[in-house]
């Protein structure tokens, strides 16, 4: 005789077949075919006793911890990576600036490192002739002058860099009318121009006003067309376009020289501190220049809110262009 016991819900066309299945096996417990049901068998002296359990459900619950698990595993690993990711995006500015201010000490220490030694040298020099007049160590003594005043030039740049990337906002943000400021530094760079038979050509709207730090922003034309003038060559031309834009609410300066092109791989490179676009470039006795002109003109845009990009081909020359807000 059979008695079967279960809490399975069991068809009872197929209770017969698995009771059969059971009695025929060897074991006294295992699977069925049917998903997720088990029994138990038992010899009694009566006959058999088998007890069935449905544990589908605990199966399901098994097979959910399992895919979460995975799910939970995978979820973490993903917010591992992410979390790695950002980090180091957040950090990027912060690794930039470091290396920029290491390069920058780098490069100041080797800016200054030139007229000291000059300096030391013309000194050694002249130590070694107490006896002489000052007319005739005028030659040690005039060099160490440029040297010093070449000194005097990159500190002053230095500084000036300094405080104006420092300060981040324009601290006098009074109207400043930038026509009549570049048509009075305009003229002042026409002697130059002449001396170096540059035609210094302008067109200028008048009326012009912007929002800032006036003594910067001088600072900032100042440079360009120094710049400009620097680099037109001898018999080269210089032209200086400031208008306004009412729709943009923008004013824009565009300081166009002569002269040779900037290579396209330094273009993008002419506004970072210490920078010279041809390296075959030394220093003469009245070259003041440090690379840091560029650099200081762009910091002063972007203080007000601005900005400046060059340009330069072989055809057109080299531009440089301004764009400031327009004082509202």
């Amino acid at each position: 005789m059979v008695s079967s016991r279960t809490n399975a819900s069991i068809d009872e066309s197929i209770e017969s077949e698995v009771c059969k299945t059971v009695l025929s096996s060897s074991d006294g417990y295992g699977s069925l075919p049917v998903e997720g049901l088990y029994y138990k068998k038992m010899t009694t002296e009566d006959g058999a006793l088998v007890a069935f359990a449905d544990m589908a459900s605990a199966s399901g619950w098994r097979r959910t911890a399992a895919t979460m698990s995975i799910i939970g595993v995978a979820a973490l690993g993903a917010l591992l990576v992410i979390t790695v990711f950002l980090a180091r995006w957040a950090l990027r500015p912060v690794e930039k600036a470091w290396r920029a201010q290491k390069q920058f000490v780098a490069d100041a220490s080797h800016e200054l490192k030139t007229p000291l030694t000059v300096m030391l040298a013309n000194t050694s020099i002249l130590l070694r002739h107490p006896d002489h007049t000052i007319a005739e160590e005028s030659q040690w003594l005039e060099s160490t002058r440029i040297e010093g005043e070449r000194m005097q030039s990159l500190v002053g740049d230095m500084l000036t860099l300094a405080k104006v990337e420092s300060s981040g906002a324009v601290p006098l943000c009074g109207p400043v009318d930038i026509s009549e400021m570049t048509d009075g530094l305009i003229l002042q760079f026409e002697s130059i121009a002449f001396e170096r038979s540059i035609d210094l050509t302008c067109d200028i709207e008048g009326d012009i006003v912007v929002s800032g730090d006036a003594g910067k922003l001088e600072k900032m034309v100042a440079t360009l067309l120094e710049n400009a003038c620097k680099y037109a060559g001898a018999d080269g031309q210089v032209h200086v376009v400031l208008a306004r834009s009412a729709r943009s609410g923008l004013a824009t300066l565009s300081i166009r020289n002569s002269g040779d092109a900037i290579p396209a791989a330094d273009l993008p490179h002419i506004f970072d501190r210490f920078y010279r676009s041809n390296e075959a470039r030394t220093h003469t006795d009245d070259d003041m220049s440090f690379g840091l002109g560029l650099a200081i003109a762009r910091s002063i845009a972007r203080a007000h809110h601005g900005d400046i990009k060059a340009e330069s081909t072989a055809a057109d020359g080299t531009v440089f262009t301004v764009t400031l807000p327009l004082r509202k």
